[in-house]
């Protein structure tokens, strides 16, 4: 209890923190002085941009946080992320948006637990009640900072032309945005922490665990081509296996930010495009294909899906089990129709995924699923239609 009065104490009687103020104010520096004294700052950036693949906007809201953090005492904070493996960055990067939607007052602090970032501040107690209870204070600070030292210490690394595009999706874009609008400057809302359903873990009877920390580490190293081949040594079945289990997730978190949008009202039927219509069976409960709105046929897909993964037949979790005859024919099932969840996004979702800021995530994920896919052929071509331009520009 005295733990929490003193942290009372010292959010309550906190003056407004000074700030390197920008050039064109008190202290006449030039932008590139301005820069290099965020050096820090522009590296960690760049991990949740570029390594992990985050969402750029969001990610600058969640390094104000951090650098706010730092400011009242949490010392180091951003210096000691950098040294943290890309895994452990990007859960403090998720628990970094439930505090920012607690400040918010989107989200309850009840019930809510930050333990990634607990561990990191462990030199220091962190409350998210008293977070909760200071809000307005913190939304002021944060949005100054966002202000005064995120838009100009990033603005290089936010253009659209090194960030929000890569080349292969240039065409696209410009086919499929047009009079998009504007986000408030603290405008987080809640969509980055949406999933369709729970995460699924990989195979952890297999090399499962160890097979997600080679992908974790060689994303993290940037070349999407080197991540997806098979690592040395390693079984294809269990690298399928583990890689099924990430791109399920994937596509759960992406589809998991549009559920207020796809809705039955405004995607009636399950399309990618005015040509092509996917109808849902599964060959057991339903044999007959159905036609669905696209919000039923995810919600049929990922049911499915599950079913497979948790299914210790197909994907088994037993050290040594053995993988069914027919796994590949499985799994490129799996991707096969996960990638019309993909293909109905980018036709009927992706002005709302550019005007939520979220297209650079979207873009990486599915050059990460483009890639893979087709280096070990799970996909037949003709499925690749609708995206097939998109598709070709990426493994070019």
């Amino acid at each position: 209890m005295n733990n929490q009065n003193n942290n009372n104490n010292y959010f309550s009687s906190m003056p407004i923190p000074l700030f390197l103020s920008t050039p064109s104010t008190e202290l006449e520096i030039s932008q590139e002085e301005f820069c290099l004294f965020h050096s820090i700052d522009r590296e960690l950036y760049k991990v949740l941009v570029f390594n992990l693949s985050r969402d750029p906007r969001i990610s600058m809201h969640v390094l104000a946080f951090w650098i706010w953090l730092e400011r009242i005492g949490y010392r180091r904070l951003v210096q000691n992320l950098l040294r943290l493996p890309f895994a452990i960055v990007n859960q403090a990067a998720n628990e970094a948006v439930t505090c920012l939607n607690i400040i918010k007052g989107i989200h309850s602090y009840i019930n809510v637990d930050v333990p990634v970032t607990r561990r990191i501040l462990a030199d220091r107690e962190f409350s998210l009640h008293i977070l909760a209870t200071y809000r307005n204070f913190a939304v002021q600070e944060v949005s100054q900072i966002l202000a005064e030292v995120c838009f100009n210490a990033l603005s290089d690394i936010r253009t659209i032309e090194n960030l929000k595009v890569p080349s292969e999706f240039g065409s696209f874009y410009k086919r499929h945005t047009s009079d998009l609008g504007t986000m408030s400057l603290f405008g987080l809302g809640n969509r980055n922490q949406k999933t369709f359903r729970p995460k699924k873990s990989a195979p952890s009877g297999s090399k499962g665990a160890q097979l997600q920390k080679h992908i974790d580490a060689t994303l993290g190293s940037g070349n999407l081509r080197e991540a997806v081949k098979l690592p040395p040594g390693e079984d294809f079945n269990e690298w399928l296996a583990v890689n099924a289990v990430d791109f399920f997730n994937q596509v759960n978190i992406l589809y998991g930010t549009l559920t207020e949008f796809c809705t039955a009202s405004n995607c009636p039927t399950m399309t990618a495009g005015p040509k092509y219509e996917y109808r849902w069976a599964d060959g057991v409960t339903i044999k007959k294909p159905i036609e669905v709105s696209a919000p039923k046929y995810a919600e049929y897909l990922m049911d499915w899906i599950e079913s497979q993964l948790d299914d210790e037949t197909i994907f088994p979790q037993k050290l040594g089990a053995p993988f069914p005859a027919n796994f590949k024919e499985v799994v490129k099932t799996i991707f096969k129709r996960l990638f019309r969840v993909y293909a109905h996004i980018y036709h009927s979702h992706f002005q709302k995924i550019v005007s939520l800021k979220e297209e650079a995530h979207l873009n990486t994920c599915f050059k990460h699923f483009a890639l893979f896919t087709w280096e070990f052929r799970l996909i037949e071509k003709a499925e690749l239609a609708p995206l097939q331009d998109l598709v070709d520009s990426i493994i070019q």
